[in-house]
Parts: structure tokens; C-alpha cells; sequence
């Protein structure tokens, strides 16, 4: 099993990785992870499509999982 210091290395190494994603994903990853805000509240708030950012989430996903 993994101890408290593994799990909080392994978040604050997301959180870097996320923060080098290029600003489009890092945003809506931070959004709806972090906020818990809903796709259409996403898309409200930076005036994009829901299918942008479902979009944008699946990339960041891809990438990040790439980088692992």
C-alpha cells in the first residue's frame, strides 16, 4: 500500500504536469477536477461549446497520460 507521502507526491506531480499543459487545457482540467464545475458551465464561462470542451478534456487527458 501506498503511504500519505506517496499520494501527496503523486498530487502535487499532477498538479505540475497540468500546469504545463498549454493554457486551453490546463483551464478546463483545473475547471472540472478542481472547481467540480459541469461541462456546460465550463463552456459558459469561457464561451466555447460543450464539444470543445469535451474536447479539450479527452487532449489533456491523452497528454498528460503520454507523459506518465
Amino acid at each position: 500500500s501506498r503511504g500519505l507521502g506517496d499520494v501527496y507526491k503523486r498530487q502535487v506531480l499532477l498538479r505540475i504536469m497540468i500546469g504545463s499543459l498549454p493554457r486551453k487545457y490546463s483551464v478546463v482540467i483545473w475547471m472540472y477536477y478542481y472547481q467540480d464545475m459541469a461541462v456546460c458551465e465550463i463552456a459558459t464561462v469561457l464561451e466555447r461549446s460543450t464539444a470543445v470542451v469535451y474536447r479539450r478534456l479527452r487532449e489533456a487527458g491523452q497528454i498528460l497520460r503520454a507523459s506518465v
